[in-house]
C-alpha cells in the first residue's frame, strides 16, 4: 500500500474544505520566475508554490505577473493533483452533476470519484462505468473533456498493459 492509498479515506475531506482552510494545511511559497513579463516579474515574487503537508503534494503557478491570480492558480492545481494521485476505495457513484467543467469548484470531487472507480475496476472503462451508473460512451466523453484527466487515465491503462483510449 502506498503513501497515497493509506491516506486516500481524507482525501474528500480536503477536496471540500474551502480555501481558507485548505491553505492553513499547507506552506506557501513566493519567488521571482524567469521569462517574459519584463521588469515586474523580474523585480517582484509573483511565482507562487503551495506544498500540501499532510500529502506532501505540491503545485506552483507562475505565469502571471500578478501574485494573487497565480496563488489561486496554483490551488486549483493542488486540489486536483490531490484528486488525480490519492485513491481510495470507491464506495458509491458520483451523485452529482456530470456536465461540469474544470474550473467547477467540485469538479476535483468528481474527478476524485471517477478514478477511484476506474482503479478499482483495474482501469476498465465499461465496468467502471456501470458503477458509476452510465455507459461506456458517456464516460468516455466525460474524461475526453479535461486532457489532463484523459492523460492521466491513459497513463494508468499503458502502465498495466492495455490500450489507450481514443476519442470518437
Amino acid at each position: 500500500m502506498s503513501v497515497f492509498e493509506s491516506i486516500g479515506a481524507r482525501r474528500d475531506a480536503w477536496l471540500a474544505l474551502d480555501d481558507e482552510h485548505l491553505l492553513r494545511d499547507c506552506r506557501l511559497d513566493f519567488y521571482k520566475d524567469q521569462g517574459p513579463g519584463g521588469q515586474k516579474r523580474n523585480k517582484a515574487s509573483t511565482a507562487v508554490r503551495i506544498i500540501h503537508h499532510p500529502s506532501g503534494l505540491a503545485s506552483t503557478a507562475a505565469e502571471e505577473r500578478d501574485q494573487h491570480i497565480n496563488r489561486i492558480r496554483a490551488l486549483r492545481r493542488l486540489r486536483l493533483a490531490i484528486a488525480f494521485e490519492i485513491r481510495d476505495k470507491p464506495n458509491q457513484a458520483w451523485s452529482g452533476e456530470w456536465g461540469m467543467n474544470p474550473k467547477n469548484p467540485r469538479y476535483p470531487l468528481f474527478a476524485a470519484c471517477v478514478l477511484d472507480w476506474l482503479a478499482d475496476q483495474h482501469w476498465s472503462v465499461a465496468d467502471a462505468a456501470t458503477h458509476l451508473g452510465t455507459n461506456t460512451g458517456q464516460l468516455i466523453k466525460h474524461l475526453a473533456k479535461d486532457e489532463h484527466l484523459w492523460q492521466k487515465v491513459n497513463q494508468e491503462r499503458q502502465r498495466r498493459g492495455l490500450s489507450v483510449l481514443r476519442q470518437s
